[in-house]
């Protein structure tokens, strides 16, 4: 689905990237992306601290908290914090399939990570893309961030935040 959604939209030559959250989960994925001729061109990873992580889930709002079944609430701090961890022990093999090309990302830290994304110059968000818009793989447990951050950075930049959720429930 997303290989459909990045040609598509970016036959259009009006997008400037794509940021691809949930399509990733292993290093294999992101090579088998490649090998389509698609490759991603750099790594956003959202983290928060399992104390900041707790502090969010006490407001019991927003993406993270809307992706959970009823009864995954009642345990949702403990499932949370689990899914986190899964999350973080594939942080390895996905930067060593984008070369170490990664950004520490979060909110707060807005202007650096939307300064690390404009460093791709030519290859997009900024500027016409030199081929094909690049595809930025975007990563982090629920309740992280990333909905607020690529919210804000595909309005501000030019480019499509993809979410896997969403593409799928669009393309059912």
């Amino acid at each position: 689905l997303l290989s459909e959604a990045v040609l598509l939209l970016g036959a259009s030559g009006d997008v400037n990237g794509f940021l691809a959250d949930g399509f990733f989960g292993t290093g294999a994925e992101v090579c088998s992306f490649a090998a389509e001729g698609l490759p991603v061109s750099f790594m956003l990873l959202v983290d928060v601290s399992e104390s900041e992580l707790s502090t969010r889930m006490a407001a019991r709002e927003g993406a993270a908290w809307d992706m959970f079944t009823e009864s995954e609430r009642c345990a949702s701090d403990e499932v949370l914090l689990r899914r986190s961890a899964q999350v973080r022990q594939q942080t390895g093999s996905l930067v060593r399939a984008v070369h170490g090309r990664v950004c520490c990302a979060s909110l707060e830290r807005y202007d650096e990570v939307a300064a690390q994304l404009s460093l791709l110059g030519t290859s997009g968000f900024v500027g016409p893309a030199a081929v094909r818009p690049p595809v930025v793989l975007v990563h982090g447990g629920p309740g992280s961030g990333k909905v607020a951050l690529c919210s804000r950075l595909a309005s501000e930049l030019g480019c499509v935040y993809l979410r896997a959720e969403t593409v799928a429930e669009e393309a059912a």
